[in-house]
C-alpha cells in the first residue's frame, strides 16, 4: 500500500545527510514492464497504489485529456488497470463511471478511493471495482462538509478518512463520524495551495 512508499522517502530524507551517493538505492525505468494487451487505449495516468497482495492498480484517462472546461460523459473505457507483480494485466474495470478521474488509494481492508474531479465526488469500490459508496453530490461544487471542490485524493485508516479536497477548497477533510479539516485558502503558515495527495503512516498525516 502507499504507505510502504511513503515509508521509504522518509528513510531516504533521514539518511540523505549520512549517505553518500553511492549508498542510496538506484530506480531503474522499465518500459516493457506493464504487459498491456493489443489494443489497450491507455490514458494519462494519474494515480498508481499497491494493494496487501502485491498488485498495482493504475488509475488513467482513457481518450481523455485534462482540458476545461471538463466533459459530462463518463469515460467509456476502463479507468483503472491492476498488475501483478510481474507486470501481468490480471484485472481491467471502471466503464462508464467516471468523468475526470484524478486520484486513486487503495485502503488497509483493500477496498479502493477514487476521487473524481468533475463529478466532484468521491468513490468507494470494493477491490474488483463494485461499487460501495460515493461521497458528495454529483455535479455540485461545495465547501462545506457536504461537498467538494475538484477532490485530488482521499486516504482511509481503520478509524478515519481523509479526503485531499484540493483544486479549489486547498483543504484536508478529516471524516471519522465527524467532519474537521484544516489548510483553507492557502494563506498562512495553515494554509495549503492545491493539495494534489494525502497519505498516512505512522500515525502521521502525510500531505
Amino acid at each position: 500500500m502507499r504507505q510502504q512508499a511513503v515509508a521509504a522517502l522518509l528513510l531516504l530524507a533521514s539518511c540523505s545527510g549520512q549517505a553518500s551517493q553511492e549508498d542510496l538505492p538506484r530506480v531503474a525505468a522499465r518500459s516493457d514492464w506493464a504487459l498491456w494487451p493489443a489494443g489497450s487505449q491507455v490514458g494519462e495516468v494519474s494515480a498508481v497504489d499497491v494493494d496487501s497482495h502485491g498488485h498495482v492498480f493504475v488509475l488513467h484517462r482513457p481518450g481523455r485529456d485534462w482540458a476545461e472546461p471538463f466533459p459530462t460523459a463518463p469515460i467509456a473505457n476502463p479507468t483503472v488497470a491492476v498488475f501483478d507483480t510481474a507486470g501481468t494485466l490480471v484485472a481491467q474495470w471502471g466503464v462508464g463511471e467516471t468523468v475526470m478521474p484524478h486520484g486513486l488509494s487503495v485502503s488497509p481492508d483493500d477496498s479502493v478511493w477514487i476521487t473524481d474531479a468533475q463529478r466532484e465526488q468521491l468513490l468507494h469500490l470494493s477491490h474488483d471495482g463494485a461499487l460501495i459508496e460515493t461521497r458528495g453530490e454529483r455535479g455540485v461544487t461545495g465547501s462545506d462538509s457536504a461537498h467538494f471542490g475538484r477532490p485530488t485524493d482521499a486516504a482511509a485508516t481503520p478509524s478515519a478518512l481523509y479526503v485531499a479536497d484540493g483544486y479549489l477548497n486547498h483543504r484536508i477533510l478529516r471524516i471519522a463520524g465527524s467532519v474537521s479539516q484544516w489548510g483553507g485558502d492557502g494563506e498562512g503558515e495553515a494554509g495549503l495551495r492545491v493539495p494534489h495527495s494525502v497519505a498516512v503512516f505512522d500515525g502521521q498525516v502525510i500531505v
